[in-house]
């Protein structure tokens, strides 16, 4: 069955995301699995237009060299489900290193060593694609009707960033904790239509473009990030909401995976890529203790 755009920002503001019982995640990942599936408003800046289109594993966790060991280990999360480490980059830094922050390269050198449990960051869900249009002759703000939208045209395209909810301190619900923007460093390619090869092909994004908003194209090159905050709720959207970037982070954050701890809470893991993706089945992380 499939979900109306309301339906969809209702289920993310309010439901219980873990809910074994009533599972309103199976839901959700077969509304968001569809080519057709609804495409939500965001906002807009000036002349830009932004929209969600929803896609449950558009991110994926970056590689580390090796695996962090530990005498417990719990079976990790569907890949819709990951974990942000804000202090942590990913290996193959894609900025010069005369821009990048002098502390922060010394921590991407030897990620695969870090501990998470000290990393600021939290556990998220995938919500989809940002893409944003451009308004022609400059004006500003969402169409007044759907027949001025569809006489523009509108060619949507991809920002680079993904929108994700924040999971709250339990890991159940997302609702009021968080919508934002993170940027893709492994983006799929064009052909990677197969989960398997998808995890296989991805690169590290090395130009020094990334990270740049639409709005900011035009020279501003102070506006580049790899994180910001959007807003509290799903439903704080809209064709009406103007978007500001908020709690910017500069630098290329590390993706990971996610386990469930017994009290409920989700936990950010240190995975061996090698273990998670023979024979496209989920493997198992090593929990951290990280707690968001």
């Amino acid at each position: 069955p499939g979900i109306t755009a309301e339906e969809f920002v209702q289920q993310i503001d309010s439901a219980n995301l873990l809910d074994n019982k009533n599972k309103p995640i199976d839901k959700l990942l077969q509304a968001m699995g569809k080519t057709n599936s609804p495409w939500i408003s965001i906002g807009f800046d000036g002349c830009i237009l932004y929209r969600l289109v929803p896609e449950a594993f558009g991110l994926q966790a970056h590689p580390r060299e090796k695996a962090t060991t530990a005498s417990g280990s719990r079976p990790l999360l569907p890949r819709c489900f990951l974990g942000l480490n804000s202090t942590v980059q990913p290996h193959e830094p894609a900025v010069p290193a005369n821009r990048r922050q002098a502390n922060l390269s010394e921590i991407s050198a030897c990620s695969a060593e870090s501990d998470d449990a000290d990393a600021p960051g939290f556990a998220f869900f995938q919500l989809g694609e940002l893409q944003y249009a451009r308004r022609q002759n400059g004006r500003e703000g969402w169409p007044e009707n759907d027949d001025v939208e569809r006489a523009e045209f509108l060619s949507w395209r991809p920002t680079g960033f993904n929108l994700v909810a924040r999971l709250g301190p339990s890991g159940a619900r997302a609702g009021g904790h968080g919508i934002y923007a993170i940027y893709d460093m492994f983006p799929r390619g064009d052909d990677d239509y197969d989960d398997y090869l998808d995890r296989l092909r991805r690169r590290r994004t090395t130009h020094p473009f990334w990270g740049i908003p639409p709005i900011a194209k035009d020279g501003n090159e102070e506006e580049q990030f790899s994180c910001a905050k959007l807003g509290d709720r799903l439903s704080d959207f809209g064709k009406a909401h103007r978007l500001v970037w908020m709690d910017k982070i500069e630098h290329p954050v590390e993706l990971v995976r996610v386990v469930r701890a017994g009290d409920g809470r989700v936990l950010r893991a240190t995975v061996d890529e090698s273990t998670r993706v023979f024979g496209g089945r989920e493997g198992r992380g090593t929990e951290t203790g990280s707690e968001d």
